[in-house]
């Protein structure tokens, strides 16, 4: 297991949750917004420049592996002629698992953490390297992914922004149905032969008066001054029915 693990299964596990952090920015389970996207797009790149940066700065180091001083190490990986310090493959990890927290998945950025953690230890463990040299990887790694997503983020989320505004975006996009609000009262159907109904105003929408709450169709044509002095309601108006006078006998 050990073996298999130094060999793939860390890269197979590290790039499944490099898509999946990717989806979950994708899909808005992070916040949906173009920085989240631009960081999750800017991890696998964060991992293998990662991993890229430690094989010269081994070679520039020339630190020792742990089989070629010591005669009783057992290996249980391909032995390797370079350096060992730092640590390719934990500043992989780390350098992936930072990159998903600044893309604001905790979830899978403590995920990868714990991955990284299991990485650093196997690798002392096959024999491959000093846990100085595990640890000099993990440094590494943090310091790769800070730089890389602070750097290439805004270039990116400036791409997302532009490419969702572009015709392309806008027809790859769904658009969203006007919310509604429940509580306001519906417009009023338009009549048969086309015209609107003699009780709906020249925009054929209700006004709703906050005073009273009462809701008030608007005419054709406004009130006149008697009207509106007198009693009786104006058509459309909602209006609540008088308490009955109580007389002594």
């Amino acid at each position: 297991m050990a073996r298999a693990f130094h060999s793939w299964a860390a890269f197979v596990l590290f790039g499944v949750l490099v898509a999946a952090g990717w989806w979950r920015a994708r899909s808005g389970r992070t916040g949906g917004g173009s920085r989240q996207l631009s960081a999750s797009l800017a991890t696998p790149v964060a991992g293998a420049l990662a991993y890229l940066v430690a094989l010269p700065t081994a070679r520039a180091v020339g630190h020792p592996r742990p089989y070629q001083v010591l005669a009783h190490v057992v290996v249980l990986a391909h032995r390797s002629t370079s350096p060992g310090l730092p640590n390719a493959e934990a500043a992989m990890a780390l350098g992936v698992a930072v990159a998903l927290f600044m893309a604001r998945d905790r979830l899978l950025g403590t995920l990868a953490v714990l991955g990284a953690l299991a990485v650093a230890f196997n690798e002392c463990y096959v024999g491959l390297a000093f846990p100085a040299d595990a640890a000099a990887g993990l440094g590494l790694g943090l310091a790769v992914a800070l730089v890389i997503v602070g750097i290439t983020r805004p270039a990116l989320a400036a791409g997302i922004v532009a490419i969702g505004r572009s015709s392309v975006g806008k027809r790859l996009t769904p658009t969203a149905a006007p919310s509604r609000n429940p509580l306001a009262p519906a417009a009023p159907a338009p009549a048969a032969g086309g015209s609107r109904s003699s009780s709906a105003g020249p925009a054929g929408r209700p006004v709703t008066l906050a005073a009273t709450g009462a809701v008030r169709l608007l005419e054709d044509r406004p009130l006149s001054p008697r009207q509106a002095a007198t009693d009786v309601p104006a058509r459309g108006a909602v209006t609540f029915p008088k308490a009955p006078e109580h007389r002594a006998p």
